[in-house]
Protein backbone atom coordinates (compact mmCIF):
# COMPACT_ATOMS: atom_id res chain seq x y z
CA UNK A 1 0.00 0.00 0.00
CA UNK A 2 1.52 3.36 -0.99
CA UNK A 3 1.55 6.48 1.18
CA UNK A 4 -0.77 8.48 -1.06
CA UNK A 5 -3.75 6.24 -0.38
CA UNK A 6 -6.22 7.82 2.00
CA UNK A 7 -9.03 6.23 3.90
CA UNK A 8 -12.37 7.87 4.51
CA UNK A 9 -11.21 8.68 8.07
CA UNK A 10 -8.23 10.65 6.71
CA UNK A 11 -10.27 13.01 4.55
CA UNK A 12 -11.23 16.40 5.94
CA UNK A 13 -14.76 17.70 5.99
CA UNK A 14 -15.36 21.13 4.38
CA UNK A 15 -15.56 22.66 7.87
CA UNK A 16 -12.23 21.09 8.85
CA UNK A 17 -10.72 22.30 5.58
CA UNK A 18 -11.94 25.86 6.34
CA UNK A 19 -10.50 25.61 9.86
CA UNK A 20 -7.17 24.48 8.41
CA UNK A 21 -6.96 27.44 6.03
CA UNK A 22 -8.15 29.88 8.69
CA UNK A 23 -5.47 28.56 11.06
CA UNK A 24 -2.82 28.86 8.39
CA UNK A 25 -3.90 32.41 7.62
CA UNK A 26 -3.95 33.24 11.34
CA UNK A 27 -0.41 31.89 11.75
CA UNK A 28 0.76 33.97 8.79
CA UNK A 29 -0.86 37.09 10.23
CA UNK A 30 0.61 36.45 13.68
CA UNK A 31 4.09 35.92 12.28
CA UNK A 32 3.70 39.18 10.34
CA UNK A 33 2.59 40.95 13.51
CA UNK A 34 5.51 39.45 15.43
CA UNK A 35 7.95 40.69 12.77
CA UNK A 36 6.33 44.13 12.72
CA UNK A 37 6.42 44.35 16.54
CA UNK A 38 10.06 43.29 16.71
CA UNK A 39 10.90 45.77 13.95
CA UNK A 40 9.13 48.60 15.79
CA UNK A 41 10.77 47.71 19.11
CA UNK A 42 14.21 47.66 17.50
CA UNK A 43 13.51 51.15 16.11
CA UNK A 44 12.12 52.52 19.38
CA UNK A 45 15.21 54.40 20.50
CA UNK A 46 16.66 55.27 17.13
CA UNK A 47 16.62 58.97 16.35
CA UNK A 48 14.33 60.07 13.55
CA UNK A 49 16.07 59.84 10.19
CA UNK A 50 16.66 63.44 9.21
CA UNK A 51 19.84 64.87 7.78
CA UNK A 52 19.65 68.17 9.63
CA UNK A 53 18.91 67.00 13.14
CA UNK A 54 21.00 68.83 15.74
CA UNK A 55 23.74 66.91 17.56
CA UNK A 56 22.15 67.56 20.96
CA UNK A 57 18.99 65.74 19.99
CA UNK A 58 20.93 62.83 18.51
CA UNK A 59 22.93 62.64 21.71
CA UNK A 60 19.72 62.68 23.77
CA UNK A 61 18.35 59.69 21.80
CA UNK A 62 21.65 57.85 22.35
CA UNK A 63 21.44 58.45 26.11
CA UNK A 64 17.83 57.23 26.18
CA UNK A 65 18.90 54.08 24.33
CA UNK A 66 21.70 53.56 26.86
CA UNK A 67 19.27 53.99 29.76
CA UNK A 68 20.91 57.25 30.87
CA UNK A 69 17.69 59.22 31.34
CA UNK A 70 19.17 62.21 33.19
CA UNK A 71 21.90 62.71 30.58
CA UNK A 72 19.26 62.37 27.88
CA UNK A 73 17.09 65.01 29.58
CA UNK A 74 20.05 67.37 29.91
CA UNK A 75 20.71 67.16 26.16
CA UNK A 76 17.03 67.24 25.35
CA UNK A 77 16.35 70.43 27.29
CA UNK A 78 19.44 72.15 25.93
CA UNK A 79 17.99 71.42 22.49
CA UNK A 80 14.52 72.56 23.59
CA UNK A 81 15.93 75.83 24.96
CA UNK A 82 17.58 76.63 21.64
CA UNK A 83 14.42 75.69 19.71
CA UNK A 84 11.88 77.01 22.21
CA UNK A 85 9.92 78.87 19.54
CA UNK A 86 9.43 75.92 17.16
CA UNK A 87 6.10 74.59 18.39
CA UNK A 88 5.61 71.98 15.68
CA UNK A 89 9.06 70.41 16.15
CA UNK A 90 8.68 70.47 19.92
CA UNK A 91 5.25 68.88 19.68
CA UNK A 92 6.55 66.07 17.45
CA UNK A 93 9.30 65.42 19.95
CA UNK A 94 6.88 65.39 22.88
CA UNK A 95 4.47 63.11 21.01
CA UNK A 96 7.25 60.57 20.44
CA UNK A 97 8.49 60.78 24.03
CA UNK A 98 5.01 60.10 25.40
CA UNK A 99 3.48 57.63 22.94
CA UNK A 100 6.59 55.44 22.90
CA UNK A 101 6.86 55.72 26.70
CA UNK A 102 10.46 56.96 26.39
CA UNK A 103 10.11 59.94 28.75
CA UNK A 104 6.52 61.12 29.33
CA UNK A 105 7.64 63.48 32.13
CA UNK A 106 9.77 65.46 29.68
CA UNK A 107 6.96 65.34 27.12
CA UNK A 108 4.62 67.00 29.62
CA UNK A 109 7.16 69.75 30.35
CA UNK A 110 7.68 70.42 26.64
CA UNK A 111 4.00 70.59 25.73
CA UNK A 112 3.11 72.62 28.80
CA UNK A 113 5.66 75.15 27.49
CA UNK A 114 4.02 75.10 24.05
CA UNK A 115 0.48 75.71 25.31
CA UNK A 116 1.57 78.26 27.92
CA UNK A 117 4.00 80.33 25.83
CA UNK A 118 3.67 79.59 22.11
CA UNK A 119 0.33 78.34 20.83
CA UNK A 120 -2.39 78.20 23.48
CA UNK A 121 -5.23 77.91 20.96
CA UNK A 122 -4.28 74.71 19.11
CA UNK A 123 -6.27 71.51 19.61
CA UNK A 124 -3.29 69.54 18.32
CA UNK A 125 -0.96 70.67 21.10
CA UNK A 126 -3.59 70.21 23.81
CA UNK A 127 -4.19 66.71 22.44
CA UNK A 128 -0.47 65.93 22.72
CA UNK A 129 -0.54 67.17 26.29
CA UNK A 130 -3.49 64.87 27.02
CA UNK A 131 -1.55 61.94 25.54
CA UNK A 132 1.50 62.76 27.68
CA UNK A 133 -0.65 62.98 30.82
CA UNK A 134 -2.21 59.61 29.95
CA UNK A 135 1.25 58.07 29.58
CA UNK A 136 1.89 59.16 33.17
CA UNK A 137 -1.47 57.83 34.40
CA UNK A 138 -2.78 61.34 35.11
CA UNK A 139 -6.31 60.80 33.81
CA UNK A 140 -7.85 63.92 35.35
CA UNK A 141 -5.17 66.17 33.84
CA UNK A 142 -5.63 64.37 30.51
CA UNK A 143 -9.38 65.02 30.64
CA UNK A 144 -8.76 68.72 31.33
CA UNK A 145 -6.33 68.92 28.40
CA UNK A 146 -8.94 67.27 26.16
CA UNK A 147 -11.54 69.76 27.39
CA UNK A 148 -9.18 72.56 26.41
CA UNK A 149 -8.60 70.96 23.00
CA UNK A 150 -12.38 70.90 22.39
CA UNK A 151 -12.34 74.69 22.51
CA UNK A 152 -10.04 74.81 19.47
CA UNK A 153 -11.29 72.05 17.19
CA UNK A 154 -10.30 72.66 13.56
CA UNK A 155 -11.64 69.55 11.84
CA UNK A 156 -13.44 66.23 12.09
CA UNK A 157 -10.22 64.24 12.30
CA UNK A 158 -9.25 66.03 15.50
CA UNK A 159 -12.77 65.59 16.88
CA UNK A 160 -12.54 61.87 16.12
CA UNK A 161 -9.20 61.55 17.94
CA UNK A 162 -10.44 63.53 20.93
CA UNK A 163 -13.54 61.35 21.27
CA UNK A 164 -11.30 58.28 21.26
CA UNK A 165 -8.96 59.84 23.82
CA UNK A 166 -11.85 60.84 26.09
CA UNK A 167 -13.23 57.31 25.76
CA UNK A 168 -9.89 55.91 26.89
CA UNK A 169 -9.72 58.32 29.81
CA UNK A 170 -13.21 57.36 30.96
CA UNK A 171 -12.44 53.68 30.48
CA UNK A 172 -9.37 53.98 32.73
CA UNK A 173 -11.31 55.70 35.52
CA UNK A 174 -13.54 53.32 35.06
CA UNK A 175 -16.59 55.16 33.81
CA UNK A 176 -17.58 52.67 31.15
CA UNK A 177 -20.92 54.27 30.22
CA UNK A 178 -19.15 57.57 29.48
CA UNK A 179 -16.40 55.76 27.56
CA UNK A 180 -19.02 54.07 25.38
CA UNK A 181 -20.66 57.43 24.65
CA UNK A 182 -17.32 58.87 23.50
CA UNK A 183 -16.56 55.83 21.33
CA UNK A 184 -20.02 56.10 19.76
CA UNK A 185 -19.41 59.77 18.97
CA UNK A 186 -16.09 58.86 17.36
CA UNK A 187 -17.78 56.15 15.33
CA UNK A 188 -20.45 58.60 14.15
CA UNK A 189 -17.75 60.98 12.92
CA UNK A 190 -15.81 58.17 11.27
CA UNK A 191 -18.84 56.82 9.40
CA UNK A 192 -20.04 60.27 8.31
CA UNK A 193 -16.69 61.28 6.81
CA UNK A 194 -15.81 60.42 3.23
CA UNK A 195 -12.89 57.99 2.89
CA UNK A 196 -9.49 59.63 2.53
Amino acid sequence: MDDETTTPNDQKTPAEEDDFWAGLLGAAVLSGIAWWGAHKISKLFEPPQTNNQPDLLNLAWKHYADGEVQKARDCLFKWVNTNHDKASELNSLAWRLSTQKIDPESAVAIVEHIVAKLVPDSATYWDTLAEAYLALGRQEDARKACDEAWKHLPDQETQFVLHLRMGLIYEMQPLIHLAIQQYQKAEAINTSSPPL
